[in-house]
């Protein structure tokens, strides 16, 4: 899905699948959740590349761009019964600014547009959760996010 830009300073592009790339879309996954799979199970980097190339594969990404310069990964997907909200990304000096809650309620809108409901694609796909009739508000405390 072709995320559209967010005025006046985010913009969506395509992740390519260029070795620099892919070594920011890593990276920004690593800053996010590293601290959390350390404590939970210890970080094999290895593995996390394999995993993390094999989600590349999978899906699409977008790279978020904050005044032409790359901050996050996203991954929106138009499935015909729903958006899938899957990996979203952002890079530590660009959390906790808002940016992310921006980025959330933009998605929602997108899904809302086209009436569709958001399935948020958690890490364990057991626990995969529609979320439908909600207010991008409401999503956005549930995923986390504050206004």
């Amino acid at each position: 899905m072709k995320v559209p830009d967010l005025p006046p300073d985010v913009k969506f592009r395509t992740l390519t699948p260029t070795d620099e790339e892919i070594e920011f879309s890593f990276e920004a996954k690593k800053q996010a959740l590293g601290l959390h799979i350390r404590l939970k199970w210890g970080w094999d980097e290895k593995f996390q590349r394999e995993v993390h190339d094999q989600r590349l594969r999978e899906k699409p990404f977008c790279q978020i761009e904050l005044n032409g310069r790359p901050i996050g990964t996203l991954s929106l997907q138009r499935l015909p019964e729903f958006i899938r909200f899957g990996e979203f990304y952002l890079i530590d000096s660009f959390r906790g600014l808002g940016i992310g809650s921006r980025i959330l309620a933009h998605c929602l809108k997108l899904a809302d547009d086209k009436n569709l409901p958001v399935e948020r694609q958690p890490l364990c796909p057991r626990a995969t959760t529609i979320l439908a009739g909600f207010q991008a508000a409401e999503v956005g405390v549930l995923f986390g996010f504050s206004g």
